[in-house]
C-alpha cells in the first residue's frame, strides 16, 4: 500500500512540476536529461549485482569486481526531482560505470561541425576520479572521445569536439556515453543531475 501510495503521489507530481530546464550550450539543437533523473523507476535501485546490470530504460552499470558490494539507488530529492545515489564499499576492482544509452534523436543532423557537453551536479566527502567517454559508432568503425570531469564547487563538464574525429556523418548508427569512476572504493555520490547537450560549434 505504502508503493501504491509513493506511485500516485509521483505520478500526480510528474504532471505538475515541469523537469528544471537543461542549461545547453549557446545554439543548443538538442539536449537530453537521463530518465534516472528526469522521472520515477521502478525498482528504485539494486545492491550486490554482477556486471552488468540494467537499472532503467537507458542507463547500464558495468564494474570489473566479481564480488561487489555496491548500491546504487534513485532518491526523490523534492516533489518532481530525483537524484542518484552510488556507494562503493569494499570493491576488488578499478572501476564502475553508468552507461547512458542516446536515442536517435542525438544522431539527426549530427555533424563534425558539432560537439557534446556533459555535465553533472554532484556532491561527495571524496569524489573518485571521473572520467566521461562518448562513443559513436559509425558503420563497422568506432570512435572513442574520453575526458577527465574534474569537480569544482559541486559540479563537473566535459565537452566533446566531433571535429577531432573522422566520423562518416552518413553512416552514423549509435551513440552513447559511459560515466566512469576510477578506484572507487569507500567512496559515496550522490549525482543531483546529469545532463547532456549537442551544438554547432561556434565559427572560428
Amino acid at each position: 500500500e505504502a508503493a501504491a501510495a509513493d506511485r500516485a503521489i509521483e505520478a500526480a507530481e510528474a504532471g505538475a512540476v515541469a523537469p528544471p530546464p537543461i542549461e545547453g550550450p549557446p545554439q543548443c539543437d538538442w539536449s537530453l536529461r537521463a530518465d534516472l533523473w528526469s522521472g520515477p523507476v521502478r525498482p528504485r535501485g539494486a545492491a550486490g549485482f554482477a556486471s552488468p546490470r540494467r537499472i532503467s530504460d537507458a542507463i547500464t552499470v558495468f564494474h570489473d569486481d566479481p564480488a561487489p558490494e555496491i548500491a546504487i539507488r534513485q532518491v526523490r530529492t523534492a516533489p518532481g526531482r530525483y537524484a542518484v545515489t552510488l556507494e562503493v564499499f569494499g570493491f576488488g576492482g578499478s572501476f564502475v560505470s553508468l552507461v547512458q544509452d542516446l536515442p536517435e534523436t542525438a544522431l539527426s543532423g549530427l555533424s563534425r561541425q558539432h560537439f557534446f557537453r556533459v555535465a553533472l551536479r554532484l556532491a561527495s566527502d571524496r569524489p573518485p576520479a571521473i572520467y566521461a567517454r562518448l562513443n559513436l559508432q559509425h558503420g563497422p568503425n568506432m570512435e572513442q572521445l574520453l575526458r577527465e570531469m574534474p569537480v569544482s564547487g559541486g559540479q563537473a563538464l566535459a565537452e566533446f569536439d566531433l571535429a577531432y574525429t573522422t566520423i562518416n556523418e552518413k553512416r552514423m548508427e549509435k551513440i552513447w556515453l559511459d560515466l566512469i569512476f576510477e578506484n572507487p572504493a569507500m567512496t559515496r555520490v550522490e549525482i543531483a543531475d546529469m545532463t547532456i547537450a549537442r551544438a554547432p560549434r561556434a565559427d572560428i
